[in-house]
């Protein structure tokens, strides 16, 4: 399963609990948006993704830094 169907899924279950295995479908076109937004960071992702970057130096621990500074808001 890629992370567009796990996230819609995800977004699915969230929504229509019920009916979560049906519907899952409806919901890949919110995901897609809300990666087409992400996509482009904002500065305390930017800063985020430096900072890993010299101390990880991991694509993984870089993407998540960059997506935990975004969920910090």
């Amino acid at each position: 399963m890629d992370i567009i169907e796990r996230a819609a899924r995800n977004l699915c279950a969230l929504n229509e609990e019920s009916q979560r295995d049906t519907h899952w479908e409806m919901y890949v076109s919110d995901v897609r948006a809300l990666l087409m937004i992400i996509r482009e960071p904002d500065e305390g992702m930017i800063e985020a993704g430096f900072y890993a970057r010299d101390n990880e130096r991991s694509a993984i621990k870089i993407w998540q830094a960059m997506i935990d500074a975004a969920l910090k808001g």
